[in-house]
C-alpha cells in the first residue's frame, strides 16, 4: 500500500487526456477512484487493522455531515448529473482522507513527503 500510494501522488499531477472537455478533472477523477478502490480491496484482502480512531476526528465528522447534507439536498431536488458528481467526489474525498490519515498513521510523515518530491524532481 505504501509504495502505490507514493507512486500515485507523484504521477497523479501528470495524468491528462485531450479527448474531454476539462483535459486534468475527469481523468484524475478517475485514476484517484480506481487507486482507492484498489487500496480499499487491498485492506480488506490482507485484513490489515485500520485505525478506527481516525473516524472520530472533527474533519472526517465535518466531511461526513457534508456529504449527508447534499445528499438530501439531492433527494429534495431530485438527483442530476452535477448533483450525483459532487456527491461522488465527496465520497471520495472522504475515502481518500481516511485512508491518507490511517498511512500517516501507520508510517510517517517522511514517506508521504517522499512522493512529492519525487514529483517536484520529475517536473524539473
Amino acid at each position: 500500500m505504501k509504495i502505490i500510494l507514493q507512486i500515485f501522488l507523484a504521477i497523479v499531477p501528470l495524468f491528462f487526456s485531450f479527448s474531454t472537455l476539462d483535459p486534468t478533472l475527469s481523468v484524475r477523477f478517475l485514476a484517484l477512484s480506481i487507486l482507492i478502490l484498489t487500496l480499499l480491496i487491498h485492506q480488506f484482502y490482507v485484513r490489515k487493522q485500520i485505525v478506527l480512531e481516525i473516524i472520530k476526528q472533527p474533519f472526517i465528522i465535518f466531511f461526513s455531515i457534508i456529504l449527508f447534507s447534499y445528499f438530501l439536498s439531492s433527494c429534495v431536488n431530485g438527483f442530476s448529473a452535477e448533483g450525483i458528481y459532487v456527491l461522488l467526489k465527496f465520497f471520495l474525498a472522504i475515502l481518500f482522507c481516511f485512508l491518507i490519515t490511517h498511512f500517516l498513521v501507520k508510517y510517517n510523515y517522511k514517506d508521504f513527503l517522499n512522493s512529492f518530491v519525487i514529483f517536484s524532481l520529475l517536473v524539473s
